[in-house]
């Protein structure tokens, strides 16, 4: 059964009547328990015990009414230099300046602890279709204090979608590096036919348009299968022999004959003679969608890594992150 965990509630476009629910809940399936994580969340067994029922299911709707059309998104904190206690996030209607949450605070509640300090990337909850706009908070802040302007050219989430809302950039800027923001980036649902999706993705403040691929140049190996990809952009073209072109959402398919092990590298795109970082003894596993996200790599500060996300568009039952690791040192 999944668990709601409203924090939106009430926004009323400007100048409109008309009052919209909108909440984002945790897609977790906990099977009818409650799997470990949430101690605070009560469900509506039926029974009334006094205590000012309103009638709303937990998820903010009447009884037999429809649910409302959702999409799926997770949070990623890729800032490479945030401070160690992590951020938050309060979205808003877009362009309403409605501002709710801070989100993780109020969706996660009593479920569990999430200190959203780099690199972590939470589980998957469900969202509200829509457009919305996204301040950026420190942990433990409030809406009425917001780090930097608001971010307000978000893409709209899409019905049974998967997201990736992921803060890049540098928290203090140093030299030409991009300063903290936010970016959406869609995420494909997993394969079925055996495959793999595999995308990477660029997001160390320091560096200029990426190659990745299997092999490294150190040992004259490197096989580009995507080339090209800018901070925080997607690829848009494959190496040579990559074997298909590049999805709408950043993603190639790799066989299974292809799977691995694999090392992986990258390096500056238009003549880079050394290898940026490597991950050594990858192995990509048939129907899944992977991201490999090059992070670190703020001026002066550490070098680049690699963290693969092994699980987009899926949702682990009984965790609050999802499964991403450092791969490269």
């Amino acid at each position: 059964m999944k668990k709601y965990l409203p924090i939106l509630s009430a926004l009323v476009t400007a100048g409109s009547a008309a009052t919209v629910a909108c909440t984002i809940n945790s897609t977790t399936n906990n099977n009818g328990t409650d799997g470990g994580t949430d101690t605070g969340t009560n469900e509506d067994t039926g029974t009334d015990t006094g205590s000012g029922d309103s009638g709303m299911d937990a998820s903010g709707d009447a009884p037999g009414e429809a649910a409302a059309p959702s999409a799926n998104i997770r949070f990623a904190n890729w800032s490479p230099d945030s401070p160690a206690a992590g951020y938050d996030l309060c979205i808003a209607q877009h362009g309403t300046s409605s501002w709710q949450g801070p989100v993780l605070a109020q969706a996660i509640g009593d479920a569990g602890t999430l200190t959203f300090d780099f690199p972590t990337v939470s589980t998957y909850f469900e969202a509200d279709v829509g457009q919305y706009d996204v301040e950026i908070v420190a942990a433990g802040g409030s809406c009425s204090s917001p780090i930097g302007s608001p971010i307000s050219s978000l893409a709209p989430l899409a019905e049974n979608d998967y997201y990736t809302l992921a803060l890049v950039g540098d928290s203090t800027k140093a030299g030409n590096d991009p300063t903290l923001t936010a970016v959406l980036f869609q995420d494909d649902a997993p394969p079925t036919d055996g495959s793999t999706a595999l995308r990477f993705l660029n997001v160390a403040p320091d560096l200029a348009a990426m190659d990745f691929g299997a092999g490294t140049l150190a040992a004259s190996s490197f096989d580009p299968i995507e080339v090209d990809v800018s901070f925080a952009g997607l690829a848009s073209q494959t190496g040579n022999d990559a074997g298909g072109v590049v999805d709408g959402n950043g993603y190639v398919g790799i066989l299974a004959a292809d799977a691995g092990p694999i090392e992986f590298s990258c390096h500056t795109s238009q003549g880079g003679t050394t290898d940026t970082a490597t991950a050594s003894n990858q192995t990509l596993t048939g129907n899944s969608a992977v991201t490999l996200a090059l992070v670190n790599g703020k001026n002066g500060g550490p070098a680049a890594q690699f963290l693969v996300c092994t699980g987009d568009g899926t949702v682990p039952s009984s965790t609050l992150t999802s499964t991403c690791s450092i791969v490269s040192m």
